[in-house]
């Protein structure tokens, strides 16, 4: 048997669906999908449309990711804050571009699922660590031992930081799948994760395939994203082409700039965003 694991696809659709087309060709039986379906990207709703038709014809085990949880809180009437502004406007934007069976869907989802195969070992399966969605597990960070500790399973595959890897930590052996809709170090390519099993022994093979970038590019422009969200729009156009993840550094510095003028903590208009972006090198 083969599973194909996805995560972290964003809203980009093009790379979900190359990654699908490319497991399904490689023999994959069981595809899991580790959460953070939406947001960033443009046309969530071309998104949604995607998993629920792979769901119809494969065995697909889903998983809820931290942008899903934000989305839930803001149908129950959280996030108030959310509008038009690089602040909260990607996250606003793809709300109101989901329907409420997208949402009844995202909330059946669990955080966490063990997968038990005859002849395989225990896999765990989360988005950011076993206990929080936006949890960290990573090679090089001392809280990734307390939170393997309390993990019986023998095997931990999780997204969240968009990056590929496979250590062993705590006795575990910990796998990233990567992100299939917007990758660090992998510019332009779409991040899956293939698994197999022989004779006891967990084979991981990390995968970065090309995709229509320059259709997700387009997009965050003709689906109107960019306008609502014209920096946050500018900072995932720059990540899908090179691979650099200067959002949340732009983020920082909106902030930054904003308390260096009110004195004040919270929200950052949009002049505070656009001065950030100037300083890095945003064009727009």
């Amino acid at each position: 048997m083969k599973i194909a694991v996805l995560s972290d696809v964003h809203s980009n659709h093009f790379a979900l669906e190359a990654c699908l087309t490319e497991a399904e060709a490689r023999g994959a039986e069981v595809y899991l999908f580790l959460g953070d379906y939406l947001s960033d990207c443009a046309y969530p709703e071309k998104t949604m449309a995607a998993l629920y038709d792979w769901e119809k014809n494969h065995d697909c085990r889903f998983l809820r990711g931290n942008r899903e949880e934000y989305l839930l809180s803001r149908r129950a009437g959280g996030e108030t804050h959310w509008g038009p502004g690089s602040e909260s406007g990607s996250l606003h934007y793809t709300y109101q571009n989901l329907t409420e069976q997208d949402l009844d869907w995202i909330a059946a989802l669990p955080n966490r699922m063990t997968v038990e195969l005859p002849g395989w070992p225990s896999l765990l399966c989360c988005h950011g660590s076993p206990q929080k969605t936006n949890g960290v597990i990573k090679p090089d960070v001392p809280e990734t031992w307390d939170v393997l500790k309390e993990v019986s399973e023998e095997v931990v595959i999780h997204g969240h930081h968009h990056q590929q890897w496979d250590f062993f930590a705590h006795g575990k052996r910990v796998i990233n799948a990567g992100s299939v809709g917007v990758n660090k170090e992998t510019a332009q390519r779409a991040c899956f994760l293939m698994l197999s099993c022989e004779n006891g022994e967990l084979m991981a093979e990390h995968l970065q395939i090309p995709y229509n970038v320059q259709g997700a590019v387009e997009e965050l422009y003709e689906s109107g994203l960019a306008e609502i969200a014209p920096v946050w729009a500018a900072a995932i156009r720059k990540f899908l082409l090179t691979g650099e993840n200067i959002a949340p550094k732009v983020l920082q510095r909106a902030h930054e700039l904003h308390k260096l003028d009110t004195g004040e903590d919270g929200f950052a208009e949009e002049t505070y965003w656009r001065q950030a972006a100037k300083e890095l090198g945003i064009e727009l």
